[in-house]
Parts: structure tokens; C-alpha cells; sequence
């Protein structure tokens, strides 16, 4: 059996992977994937697995100053598995360099995340880059 069409590009870039177990009392920021200079992460999918729901929210994004959002779990969802966001097989962009982040709006809402994507270089790197 083949791979099928996002494994296709993880497999032919760099596949990044974040899975991220949230409690009832976590809240701020957190890396899910780290940026790497001269390369940008693609986001392909955001899967979200509710078990406590809350009057709390969920954002994906990244860690520019004028954050480019992936996907968003707005106040009390309920419990059971959410498909965020599905850009399909060649993914979404964020900023070039940039981490890609969860941030936790206020403490309350536990579970996990989930996240596809990859990385590719996308500008011109020279050794002491890579």
C-alpha cells in the first residue's frame, strides 16, 4: 500500500509532527514546532481531542508579531475529536522562520493536539545554515 498524499510530501521534506497533551490548569503559550532560519513549516492538518471543555479557547498560530492563525477552538466545544483545520496534502504556510504555537486563551479546557505538517527550505541557505 502506498503512502497517500501528505505522507507523500513528509516523506519528500522534513516531516514535523507535534502532538501536545493540554491540562485543565495550562494557559499561555506553547511551542508545538520550532522555526528553523531560511525554511518554512506547512501545516497540512490540526486535529484537536477534547476531554474537559471549558470557557476557554485554543489557537494555533505562529510566532510572528502579526501571528498568521492555522486554527482556532472557540469556547466550549464539548468533548470528543475536532478537525481544526485540513489544508490538505501541500499544507498551508506560515511565516518563514517562525515557530508555529498554541495559545491557550484562559486555563479550563483540557486534551490533546494534534498536528501535521513539514518543513522545506525556502530561501537561499549556505552551510552554516543547515
Amino acid at each position: 500500500m502506498g503512502l497517500t498524499a501528505p505522507e507523500q510530501f513528509r516523506s519528500l521534506y522534513q516531516a514535523q509532527i507535534a502532538d501536545q497533551s493540554v491540562a485543565t490548569s495550562d494557559s499561555g503559550t506553547v511551542t508545538l514546532l520550532s522555526g528553523k532560519s531560511k525554511h518554512t513549516l506547512y501545516v497540512q492538518r490540526v486535529v484537536a481531542d477534547i476531554t474537559t471543555s471549558a470557557v476557554a479557547t485554543w489557537t494555533v498560530q505562529d510566532s510572528a508579531s502579526t501571528p498568521v492563525v492555522m486554527a482556532h477552538l472557540g469556547p466550549s466545544p464539548g468533548r470528543g475529536q475536532f478537525v481544526l483545520a485540513d489544508y490538505g496534502p501541500q499544507g498551508r504556510a506560515i511565516t518563514e522562520g517562525k515557530d508555529l504555537n498554541l495559545s491557550i486563551g484562559t486555563a479550563g479546557m483540557a486534551g490533546n493536539l494534534h498536528v501535521d505538517a513539514y518543513r522545506r527550505q525556502t530561501a537561499t541557505a549556505v552551510p552554516g545554515d543547515l
